[in-house]
């Protein structure tokens, strides 16, 4: 969960924000259910889940393919 959260905040930073700036543009980004855009809950709760990175499913970041990294 760390990792996808950290994924959809890297695609939306510019460097010279701050976070209050940063927070305001992109408030979709503090939303606790955003990872369920992009996840199943079984997929977040399962042993891979757990214990590494799992691709999203049912569909990729828009920005990426649904390719391994």
């Amino acid at each position: 969960m760390s990792r996808a959260w950290v994924e959809l905040v890297g695609h939306h930073v510019a460097d010279e924000e701050d976070f209050e700036t940063f927070a305001a543009r992109h408030p979709q980004l503090l939303d606790t259910t955003l990872l369920g855009r992009f996840y199943r809950p079984q997929t977040l709760a399962g042993d891979a889940a757990r214990a590494g990175w799992v691709e999203p499913d049912p569909v990729p970041f828009p920005w990426r393919s649904a390719g391994p990294m």
